[in-house]
């Protein structure tokens, strides 16, 4: 069951990544969604860590 919400907002959106344009765009979305879901895992605030980390860059 726990396993089953986690991927749940991945399942819902699956269709809309289908045209994400190119394999770069589907990869790059990838990245960005495993970040944001392991955020979501560690409490960490995601948009908070993802500005920092653009900052940084």
């Amino acid at each position: 069951m726990i396993a089953e919400r986690a991927i749940r907002g991945f399942t819902v959106g699956r269709r809309n990544w289908l045209f994400s344009g190119s394999f770069a765009a589907a990869e790059r979305s990838a990245v960005v969604l495993s970040i944001i879901e392991t955020c979501k895992l560690c409490r960490v605030n995601a948009e908070a860590y993802m500005a920092d980390v653009a900052e940084r860059i």
